[in-house]
């Protein structure tokens, strides 16, 4: 489930993974408890519970482990995007 890089053992959590333990934890359950089961610290579920409202949004696809946040685009973006708009037609 995890892998190796430099040592450090990495786990793969996907977002429905993430959304049962956000479940968990709104339901109730202590934070350490929810850790437990899933075999992670309990810093990794507030991670996890502060990105909260952005997972409960995404539409999960099979095999999604991770969002990306989309961040603000600049003019020059634009730009450049309209230009490949007319090579491309």
């Amino acid at each position: 489930m995890g892998r190796q890089k430099h040592g450090v053992s990495r786990t793969v959590l996907t977002i429905n993974t993430k959304r049962e333990m956000i479940a968990k934890v709104e339901s109730g359950q202590k934070m350490s408890h929810v850790a437990r089961q899933y075999g992670l610290n309990r810093s990794t579920v507030c991670t996890i519970l502060a990105k909260k409202d952005i997972i409960k949004k995404t539409q999960a696809a099979e095999g999604v482990t991770k969002i990306i946040s989309v961040k603000i685009r600049s003019a020059i973006h634009d730009k450049m995007e309209r230009l490949l708009l007319i090579w491309i037609n």
